[in-house]
């Protein structure tokens, strides 16, 4: 069956038994030296060399120093060749079409010193033929050839342009990436521009006493930072914990709106290149308010007994009124439940009379670390 399909000649029989494609390769040696491909030698005087590969199997090249000349390098003069080194002697190729490549020998030319640097310091990076300098200004040993430059912005800067000294950038001072060819010792800078953009601070002082809702952007109850290209107002809103309460906004640059005592603000960052917000709680007052004298008489005005307060933890609160006698007629923890005249300790179907009753009103602040107790008289007119 194979000697059946595989009976014409190698190339044919090879493209009807395996499906592969020949491809010529021609290589041209200029300078004294020699190439061996595979394990063919070719010299100068056998040169140009032309034969026939199939496409996708490995070619290897090999540049061999002769006669006292070095290998340069290596030129591709056409075909669908890329080569990581073109001064590197070894040269593993694998052809996908037809290809033209020279190798170039001669009494190597002297490196020359180029030197590096970006504009502004620590907007970006230099890329020289695949490796970042990183240190700038940055003097290169560079040879005589042509070598792969790009320009690496940091964040929130973009290239701008190429400007050197000696030597050639092509195709233009704009390519990123670009070619470097050098032929003399030489400057190469890298410029590049800011990007508009702000640089936003939001604190919340003290920390965890609130929260900060930056619009589309965050929830802060500490610290953030984030940058941005603003577009529009940055609006902002204060959020009080039960204990704090909002104060004012405090700003390095700009004015809130409406103003600084707003809990909800909105910031033109426009044009800012850094900003820093804080947000300021204040404790939460404790106070307590007590009446002297109720009239319980359904009329609709003053018909209950209730302490007034703020600022304090509602587990703590206990009020308790007493007749004449020090027996407890009304007691309640709810700091929202007021005394109307009734015995609530007879389920309030037994109203007290008219006369002074003692009270007890107990409750600890927030930020108070014992209760605070006050006591004193009422009086119930009818």
């Amino acid at each position: 069956f194979i000697d059946s399909r595989c009976e014409d000649e190698v190339v044919g029989g090879m493209e009807d038994c395996y499906d592969v494609v020949p491809v010529n390769l021609t290589l041209d040696i200029v300078g004294q030296g020699e190439v061996e491909v595979n394990t063919v030698d070719i010299s100068p005087a056998t040169a140009p060399y032309e034969a026939w590969y199939f496409e996708n199997v490995p070619i290897a090249l090999e540049a061999e120093e002769a006669y006292g000349v070095a290998f340069l390098y290596w030129e591709v003069v056409s075909g669908a060749v890329t080569i990581a080194d073109v001064t590197d002697p070894v040269l593993p190729l694998t052809l996908t079409e037809d290809a033209h490549i020279v190798a170039h020998f001669g009494i190597p030319v002297p490196p020359e010193d180029v030197t590096f640097a970006v504009a502004p310091a620590g907007a970006g990076d230099i890329v020289v033929d695949g490796v970042p300098l990183s240190i700038y200004p940055s003097t290169e040993s560079m040879t005589v050839a042509t070598h792969n430059l790009m320009a690496q912005p940091e964040e929130w800067w973009a290239f701008s342009h190429w400007s050197w000294t000696g030597n050639d950038i092509a195709p233009d001072a704009t390519s990123n990436p670009a070619e470097l060819q050098v032929s003399e010792a030489g400057f190469v800078t890298a410029h590049f521009v800011e990007i508009p953009h702000t640089s936003l601070t939001v604190v919340v002082s003290p920390s965890e006493a609130g929260q900060v809702r930056v619009r589309d952007m965050a929830m802060v109850d500490d610290v953030w930072t984030s940058q941005f290209e603003p577009v529009g107002p940055v609006v902002m809103e204060a959020i009080s914990e039960e204990e704090w309460q909002f104060s004012h906004w405090e700003t390095s640059v700009t004015t809130p709106s409406p103003d600084d005592r707003s809990a909800l603000v909105a910031l033109n960052l426009t044009d800012v290149p850094v900003e820093v917000v804080t947000a300021q709680y204040v404790p939460v007052e404790f106070h307590l308010y007590v009446p002297n004298a109720f009239t319980p008489d359904n009329d609709g005005v003053n018909d209950a007994f209730l302490p007034l307060g703020a600022g304090f933890k509602g587990g703590s609160y206990q009020f308790r009124v007493f007749n004449r006698w020090g027996e407890v007629v009304f007691q309640s923890d709810n700091p929202e439940e007021a005394w109307a005249g009734e015995n609530n300790q007879k389920n309030g179907l037994h109203f007290v009379p008219d006369g002074v009753y003692g009270y007890s009103v107990q409750a600890q602040g927030f930020h108070d670390l014992t209760p605070t107790v006050l006591r004193g008289t009422v009086t119930i007119v009818r």
